[in-house]
C-alpha cells in the first residue's frame, strides 16, 4: 500500500492531487454503487452478506462470508482477492482485535467491557446476567462466546465468570475467594487448570 506522497511521485503530482482524484474517484464510486441498476444484485449480496457477519464475527468466518459473496457475484474466478478486498471495503470500517472482525461501534463496546473487567478486585465475579446483556449488545452468536469471554481474560466457573490475570498465586487467591471455603490442593487445581503464566 502506498502513500498519497509516493504515489504522486510515481505520476509525478502533488500529493494533494492524488488525494482529490481518490476523493473524486470515490464519490463516482459511490454514485454509480448507489444508483446503477446494474448494480442492484451486489447491493442486495452485499446486504446479505452483512447479514451473515454481523457486527461480530471471526476473522474466518468474514474471509468465508466474504468468499462466498465474492464467487456467486462472477462466473469468474479471477481476481478473486482484489474483488474480495472491494467487498470487504463495501461492507464499512470493521476492527480486528485478536481473531474477532467486529463494527466500530462492537469494537468500542468490547473494550470498554475489558477495561472495566481490568478494573475489578480480586475475587471479584462477573456475573452470567452480565457475560450474556454483553453477548447481546454487541450482537454476538453464541458460537463466539469462548472467544469473547478469552479476550477479556475471564475464567468460568459455577458462580460466573471471574477475571483471569495474573499469576497462578493470584489466580488461587481470587477462586478461593469467590468460593468462600477451603479447598483442597486438587479442587483448586482443577479450578485453575493446567495453564502456565
Amino acid at each position: 500500500r502506498l502513500t498519497l506522497e509516493e504515489l504522486g511521485g510515481r505520476f509525478e503530482v502533488t500529493r494533494e492531487r492524488i488525494r482529490q482524484l481518490e476523493v473524486r474517484g470515490l464519490d463516482r464510486l459511490e454514485q454509480r454503487w448507489a444508483h446503477d441498476a446494474r448494480c442492484a444484485p451486489l447491493r442486495h449480496l452485499l446486504a446479505a452478506t452483512k447479514r451473515t457477519i454481523g457486527s461480530v464475527a471471526s476473522t474466518e468466518e468474514v474471509t468465508v462470508a466474504l468468499t462466498t459473496a465474492v464467487l456467486a457475484s462472477s462466473d469468474s474466478g479471477e481476481s478473486v482477492e482484489l474483488r474480495r478486498g472491494v467487498f470487504r471495503n463495501l461492507l464499512g470500517p470493521r476492527v480486528e482485535i485478536d481473531d474477532l472482525s467486529l463494527t466500530d461501534a462492537a469494537a468500542r463496546t468490547l473494550r470498554e467491557a475489558r477495561a472495566l473487567i481490568d478494573q475489578m478486585d480480586t475475587g471479584s465475579v462477573v456475573s452470567f446476567e452480565w457475560f450474556d446483556k454483553l453477548m447481546t449488545t454487541l450482537g454476538a452468536r453464541d458460537s463466539l462466546r469462548t472467544r469473547i469471554q478469552e479476550h477479556l481474560r475471564l475464567r468460568r466457573l459455577d458462580e460466573g465468570y471471574l477475571p483471569w490475570g495474573g499469576s497462578l498465586n493470584e489466580k488461587a487467591v481470587a477462586v478461593l475467594a469467590v468460593r468462600g471455603e477451603t479447598m483442597s490442593m486438587m479442587e483448586l487445581h482443577e479450578a485453575i487448570g493446567l495453564e502456565a503464566n
